[in-house]
C-alpha cells in the first residue's frame, strides 16, 4: 500500500506540473519567462537533489525557496489575470501536496520492532525445513531448497519495498522528472 501511494503521489506531482507548464504557455512572454524558469529551477532541483538526499531523510531547501518564488510570480499574475491565477494557484498546490505526500511516504519505513520480528521467522522458515525428513533424498532437498529460496526471495521484496529510492527491483527514480523536463524543454 505504501509503495502505491508513494508511486501514485510521484504521478499525480507530475501531472499537475505538466498542466501548469500547458498553463503556462498561455500567458505573455515576460511572464512566461519568468515561470518557466522557475519550473525549470524546481525540476532540476528535484532530480538533481531531492531524489538523492531523501534516502538520509533530508529535504532540499532550495525547492522550497524555488517554489516560493514560484508562488510569488503566480500572485503577481493573478492580479491582472484573476481567472488564469487562480486555476495555477489550484495546480501549484497540488504539485506542493503531492510533493509532500512523496516525502511523506519515503520516509515511513517499517519499525525497527517489526522488521527484527520479520527478519528472525525468516530465519526460522529458512532452518525449519531442514528438521523435516523425507525418505525420497532428491525431493527431501528440493522442498527444503524450495521453502529457503522462497522465504528469501519475500524477504528481499519487503526489504526493498520498505526503502523506494535505494537501488533495488522496486525503487523510485527522477526518470519521470527527467522525462518531463527534456518533455518540456523542447516545446518552445
Amino acid at each position: 500500500q505504501m509503495w502505491d501511494n508513494l508511486v501514485n503521489t510521484s504521478r499525480k506531482e507530475i501531472n499537475a506540473l505538466k498542466q501548469l507548464y500547458l498553463l503556462i504557455q498561455h500567458l505573455k512572454p515576460h511572464w512566461r519567462k519568468k515561470l518557466k524558469n522557475s519550473f525549470y529551477s524546481y525540476l532540476d532541483l528535484v532530480i538533481e537533489e531531492e531524489f538523492k538526499s531523501l534516502n538520509t531523510e533530508k529535504v532540499s531547501k532550495d525547492i522550497e525557496i524555488v517554489l516560493l518564488q514560484f508562488e510569488d510570480n503566480i500572485f503577481s499574475i493573478s492580479e491582472t489575470r484573476p481567472k488564469l491565477g487562480d486555476i495555477a494557484f489550484d495546480l501549484l498546490s497540488k504539485v506542493i501536496d503531492n510533493r509532500e505526500f512523496r516525502i511523506h511516504f519515503s520516509l515511513r519505513h517499517l519499525p525497527p520492532i517489526l522488521k527484527l520480528l520479520y527478519f528472525y521467522i525468516t530465519t526460522i522458515m529458512i532452518i525449519f525445513p531442514l528438521m523435516i525428513g523425507i525418505s525420497n533424498l532428491y525431493l527431501d532437498y528440493f522442498t527444503k531448497l524450495s521453502i529457503g529460496i522462497l522465504v528469501f526471495i519475500i524477504f528481499i521484496v519487503v526489504d526493498d519495498l520498505d526503502h523506494p529510492y535505494r537501488p533495488g527491483n522496486w525503487h523510485l527514480t527522477a526518470g519521470d522528472y527527467q522525462k518531463l523536463l527534456g518533455d518540456l524543454k523542447s516545446i518552445k
